[in-house]
């Protein structure tokens, strides 16, 4: 879906299209009421799905939740500049079919971990990823698309969020099976979105306790907030994880009287705080509201950086107010302060430390670099 041409207002469509979500999400409800044979007696929340448009979504009720199963649950969908549009599935701890995989001992392994409602065939997100790491003018690498569509199915938060757990042991077993198979560890770097965010951190902390190493990077889009907020750092994204954790923000909760999906604390190594961390440019009012559209910046601003280190270029700065009043700067868009500036992105350094903020444009490309 796209976003909003002008700040604030939707077109009739878009609001049908919301309609229709919230509509689909409460048959979804029913038709679990009708296999369980009870009314569910469980919180709710409004949760953005495979195009960001907001879903009923159940929070916490223990009838409804699905079991994992994690040969049929997780795929592993491999592309490399030898199948650049058809996906090769890699079964963990096949050797037979590892073998007759394009999959290239020698280039850098990207892993990218969808969130609640997506897969590998619904929304923007994974073409977007695909088209991003395997254009012809991209850097060559192993791209593994992780498609946990049923452990992540609408109108399911709790399922989903539960099982982020078992999800991550999967993908930690995935990179040590590549390692095992000629892999190079220090260029593996698992990028995760909104729930995948999480995936990513158990992933690194079930690596460490099993194989007794870290994961050299993993970069965090929006880390989900319903269910994590009140967690310590052994049950989410943290940046003990791995050896280094960048985080964007875009949509965090600040404050009681915003609604946001995305945790808005300090949780990385770095952590950047788009247009201060909680509502994009171009997005808000009912647009906002309705689409996610602030969540959703977090991988469209990821998959942009991905083009040039000289894009989406941010400043060192304590919390929004001061970046606001301009007391730290603003490099990307008033090129001020840039002496001190770092990508934000797929190019941010591994020594980069603390908080950082930027502004961006209200369309693409977003970066005013």
């Amino acid at each position: 879906m796209g976003e909003a041409k002008s700040e604030g207002r939707m077109a009739w469509y878009d609001v049908a299209a919301v309609a229709f979500g919230v509509i689909g999400s409460m048959l979804q409800l029913w038709i679990q009421t009708l296999r369980t044979g009870n009314l569910p007696n469980a919180e709710f929340l409004l949760f953005p799905g495979s195009d960001g448009l907001f879903q009923v979504a159940i929070y916490d009720n223990e009838d409804y939740r699905v079991p994992f199963h994690p040969t049929q649950d997780v795929k592993f969908l491999l592309y490399t500049p030898s199948n650049r549009k058809h996906a090769f599935r890699i079964f963990v701890n096949n050797e037979m079919i590892f073998k007759a995989s394009p999959f290239i001992r020698d280039i850098p392994v990207r892993i990218l971990i969808h969130g609640f409602g997506q897969s590998s065939r619904k929304g923007d997100f994974p073409k977007k990823v695909r088209k991003t790491f395997m254009a012809e003018e991209a850097d060559p690498c192993n791209l593994i698309y992780v498609d946990w569509e049923k452990s992540a199915v609408a109108p399911l938060y709790n399922t989903a969020a539960a099982n982020t757990k078992d999800v991550g042991h999967e993908v930690s077993k995935l990179v040590y099976f590549l390692i095992s198979n000629g892999a190079n560890l220090s260029t593996v770097h698992i990028v995760g979105f909104s729930l995948g965010a999480h995936v990513a951190g158990f992933a690194a902390k079930h690596f460490r306790k099993k194989y007794g190493q870290m994961l050299p990077r993993i970069t965090g889009l929006d880390p989900a907030l319903p269910s994590f907020y009140e967690k310590g750092a052994s049950n989410r994204l943290d940046f003990t994880d791995a050896d280094f954790v960048d985080v964007i923000h875009t949509n965090g909760k600040s404050s009681a009287r915003f609604v946001g999906v995305g945790i808005h604390n300090s949780i990385g190594h770095a952590d950047f705080f788009v247009n201060g961390g909680d509502r994009q440019t171009g997005c808000r009012g009912l647009l906002d509201v309705l689409t996610a559209c602030s969540h959703m910046r977090a991988w469209r601003y990821f998959l942009e950086s991905v083009a040039s280190a000289d894009r989406f270029l941010a400043v060192p700065c304590p919390d929004n107010p001061t970046f606001k009043a301009g007391l730290c700067g603003d490099c990307d868009r008033t090129k001020r302060n840039c002496s001190v500036a770092i990508p934000m992105g797929f190019w941010t350094p591994s020594t980069a430390r603390g908080n950082y903020y930027l502004s961006t444009k209200r369309r693409k490309p977003y970066s005013y670099t």
